[in-house]
């Protein structure tokens, strides 16, 4: 029995008939549908759905409709696609937003800093970002944040001449290794810091005579 409202019905048309074959994933049947009853289950003696009607197959110059044959997608090919869609949704891994927390400092924190110290400063931030922002998009997290810790490391210890730098090197380590959990919110924890020392050496260099 194939159930649907067929021509744009407002109640619902039953029509009976008798299966044909069964192909691949179709059930191919000759109870009569009709535009409007695509989506219609199609139900054997039982009363269990077997197919959802999908297509109608019409012979030229069948007036009497005996060659008609309708097809139904199988119920049976209708879950194991669900279930493989359900599958691949809940292997998926959520894409990580990042909550970005780029400190704003003012010029003053490179008070003292030689011109060398803010050349060091910038540039080997910069490549640890060209560095490490491609390991992150590959999706090694875990590499980025260990290159960017011991750049930060690194750096804190040769800016021994620029407290501020080095200070705020050390406060992102710290805030990496102590309040982010994930390797993502490490990573971005220390990309936050670095990209928060290099907007204050522009404004520091835009700054100066």
């Amino acid at each position: 029995m194939a159930l649907g409202f067929p021509q744009g019905r407002r109640l619902v048309a039953a029509s009976t008939g008798t299966i044909r074959e069964i192909v691949e994933c179709c059930v191919v049947h000759d109870a009569l549908i009709a535009a409007g009853s695509s989506g219609g289950p199609l139900l054997d003696a039982n009363s269990q759905v077997v197919g959802i009607n999908t297509a109608l197959s019409k012979v030229r110059g069948d007036r009497v409709n005996a060659t008609d044959r309708s097809f139904a997608v199988k119920m049976s090919f209708i879950l194991e696609v669900l279930a493989s869609l359900s599958s691949t949704e809940a292997e998926t891994t959520p894409t990580f937003v990042p909550q970005r927390e780029v400190p704003h400092h003012d010029v003053i924190l490179l008070k003292g800093c030689s011109p060398d110290s803010l050349g060091l400063l910038r540039g080997t931030i910069t490549e640890a970002i060209n560095t490490g922002a491609p390991l992150y998009n590959r999706g090694d997290a875990e590499g980025c944040f260990r290159l960017y810790e011991r750049v930060a490391v690194d750096l804190t210890d040769r800016l021994k001449a620029c407290p501020g730098a080095a200070g705020a090197l050390r406060e992102g380590v710290e805030r990496a290794r102590t309040h982010a959990t994930s390797f993502e919110e490490k990573a971005w924890a220390l990309r936050d810091a670095f990209d928060g020392l290099l907007d204050v050496v522009a404004r520091y260099d835009a700054a100066s005579p």
